[in-house]
């Protein structure tokens, strides 16, 4: 399987995938990060997902859901691989060792999907902003994030203006 990887450069901003694309390719970033946001009908950005070190971009694709329900965008370029979701399917669908970590892997995903829904309903913008932090600096292994004021308010919901905003 490692021969099919093919290395690829993460440039902030790319859009890996858009709502409602297919997805032909799985993407690991490296020390980048990856976010899956979805749109609202009013159309406002919200951030549902992040993909960093620990994980892989299009994982529903593996479960046979090959349309994209989010759109997958590089908010920390950092460069990674990529692989052909036909290559991968077909080993994930041999069962054994990879199909147990990617399966993991998804079960891990959808546990921060919730735990975000439930502290996006329940949490001040102070803290959902701490724990987005927090989770970026995880998965880039870095504490140090090239991120605008602007970026931050999309992926959190909120305006620009919030008086949580450092100075």
């Amino acid at each position: 399987m490692l021969v099919h990887l093919e290395p690829v450069e993460m440039k902030h901003g790319q859009v890996i995938y858009e709502i409602g694309e297919t997805i032909d390719y799985l993407y690991f970033p490296f020390n980048a990060m990856i976010s899956l946001v979805t749109e609202m009908d009013d159309g406002k950005i919200v951030e549902v997902g992040l993909i960093g070190n620990d994980g892989l971009s299009g994982s529903s694709a593996l479960m046979g859901r090959q349309v994209s329900f989010e759109r997958a965008v590089i908010q920390i370029p950092n460069g990674g691989t990529r692989v052909k979701l036909s290559l991968l399917k077909k080993e994930f669908d041999k069962g054994g060792i990879l199909q147990g970590l990617l399966l993991g892997y998804v079960t891990d995903l959808m546990r921060q999907v919730s735990q975000t829904a439930a502290c996006n309903a329940t949490h001040t913008t102070e803290e959902r902003l701490a724990r987005w932090l927090l989770m970026c600096c995880d998965r880039v292994d870095s504490m140090k994030l090239n991120l605008t004021q602007e970026f931050l308010a999309e992926m959190l919901g909120t305006r620009r203006a919030t008086s949580a905003w450092p100075r």
